[in-house]
C-alpha cells in the first residue's frame, strides 16, 4: 500500500471515530470530551481562541499524531518519573551560567525587558536576568544586565525534560525552529542526550532538546525532538550525520 492510500485510510478511521455533538463537546473513539465554556469575546468583540478547537487539537495530537491511532484510545501513563529525570539530567552536558554583556533596550508593561548583545535580541522575564546597577535598582533602558541561561527544565512542558544549549539564541529563532524527531526507546534517550548536548555545545550551536521524562512514554513517535534555528540547519544536519 502506498503512502497516499495509507494516509487516506488513517484519516477515514480518525474522522469516523469523531462526532461533534455540541459547541462544547465531542465523542472520540467512544469517549466524551467537554470544554468548560463556549468561546468568549475579547474587548474588541473579536473571539478569543475557541476552547473547543484547542481541546480537539490536543486530543488529536495526543492520540493520532504522537502515535498511530488504531480506533481506540491508548492508556496515558503518568506524566513523569523522578528517577528517569535524574538519569537524563546526569546525561545532559550543558551547564547553567550567567551571561554578561547584555544591555536593556526597552522595558515592557508585563515586567519583561528587551535586551541586546552583539546584534542579538532577547525578551526576558524577571528572574531571567539581574541588573548590574545593584540589587535594588529597577530595570531601565541602557542598564547592563547578566542573563541567566539554565541547563534544563523538567517543568516547562508536562511529561518532558528539556536540555538547553550553552550558546544564546535570539528569541524568535527557536520559536520558528527546524525540528529533528527521534523515535527511540527509553534506554537510548540518555545516550542521545549526552551526544547532542556535548557536541552542539562544543561547536557553540544554539539548540533546545526535549525528550519524554517517563520511560512509559517512549511509544510516542515524538518522544525526542531537537530544535535548532533555520540558519543553523545545514551545520546541524552535518553534525547529526556524523553522530550516526
Amino acid at each position: 500500500m502506498n503512502h497516499p492510500q495509507e494516509l487516506a485510510k488513517n484519516l477515514r478511521l480518525i474522522f469516523s471515530s469523531l462526532n461533534i455533538f455540541s459547541p462544547t463537546g465531542f465523542h472520540f473513539a467512544g469517549q466524551q470530551f467537554y470544554t468548560q465554556s463556549e468561546p468568549a469575546a475579547s474587548a474588541g468583540n473579536r473571539p478569543l481562541q475557541n476552547p473547543m478547537i484547542a481541546l480537539l487539537q490536543q486530543t488529536l495530537y495526543l492520540h493520532c499524531y504522537s502515535q498511530r491511532f488504531s480506533g481506540h484510545l491508548a492508556d496515558i501513563p503518568a506524566a513523569s518519573s523522578d528517577d528517569f529525570i535524574r538519569e537524563l539530567a546526569v546525561a545532559n552536558r550543558s551547564r547553567e551560567r550567567w551571561l554578561s554583556g547584555w544591555q536593556i533596550t526597552q522595558t515592557l508593561p508585563s515586567g519583561q525587558v528587551t535586551a541586546v548583545q552583539n546584534g542579538q535580541t532577547r525578551t526576558l522575564w524577571p528572574g531571567e536576568f539581574i541588573t548590574e546597577d545593584g540589587p535594588a535598582a529597577p530595570p531601565r533602558p541602557g542598564a547592563r544586565i547578566r542573563v541567566f541561561a539554565p541547563k534544563e527544565s523538567a517543568t516547562m512542558q508536562p511529561g518532558f525534560y528539556f536540555a538547553f544549549g550553552e550558546t544564546a539564541s535570539e528569541s524568535y529563532e527557536l520559536a520558528n525552529a527546524v525540528r529533528f524527531y527521534w523515535n527511540i526507546d527509553a534506554d537510548g534517550a540518555p545516550q542521545l542526550m549526552e551526544l547532542l548536548t556535548q557536541r552542539f555545545n562544543r561547536f557553540q550551536i544554539p539548540f533546545r532538546f526535549k525528550c519524554s521524562s517517563n520511560r512509559a512514554f517512549y511509544y510516542r513517535i515524538d518522544s525526542a525532538i531537537l530544535f535548532v534555528s533555520r540558519r543553523h540547519y545545514q551545520i546541524a544536519t552535518q553534525m547529526l550525520r556524523e553522530l550516526y
